[in-house]
């Protein structure tokens, strides 16, 4: 387990990177996109860092899910280690799949990570023998969050 002053710090440093990368677009993306740092970082913290958001500034955003070790990845899967905690590629979003800084969207975004969350936490706490199903709904809700997200109308 990661020490909080640690967990802090390094969430600082991901907002001031994300800040900084804003200040290099233009005026009127300046204000969207430190609303949509502020905005991730904000939904990093709800779920106590079991997601990480990373963008390169141009508002399409990568959403990376904590794991615990390897239990229902593939060799395709796309997995970040810092420190003592790893993360797996959940979602690929285009800035067209959601606006981090409209807040009609956060309900609708919450409740896709949630899902993905609940799902994971589901699969870690169930016996050996039950695994298969869990992980076939885990990468369920995964998938659901990604049609979500490239089409506002299936949510």
């Amino acid at each position: 387990m990661v020490p909080k002053a640690a967990t802090r710090f390094l969430h600082q440093i991901r907002i001031a990177f994300l800040c900084a990368l804003s200040l290099l677009a233009w005026p009127p993306t300046l204000q969207a996109e430190a609303r949509a740092a502020e905005t991730a970082a904000g939904l990093e913290r709800v779920f106590e860092q079991f997601f990480l958001f990373t963008t390169e500034g141009a508002g399409d955003y990568s959403v990376y899910q904590r794991i615990e070790d390897r239990l229902g990845t593939t060799s395709a899967d796309e997995i970040v280690c810092m420190l003592r905690q790893c993360y797996v590629l959940v979602l690929d979003v285009p800035d067209s799949g959601f606006d981090l800084a409209a807040k009609t969207d956060l309900p609708r975004i919450r409740a896709r990570l949630k899902t993905i969350m609940d799902a994971y936490s589901e699969l870690r706490a169930a016996p050996p023998d039950a695994k298969k199903p869990l992980i076939a709904a885990w990468r369920h809700a995964i998938a659901d969050a990604k049609r979500c997200f490239a089409d506002h109308a299936t949510c």
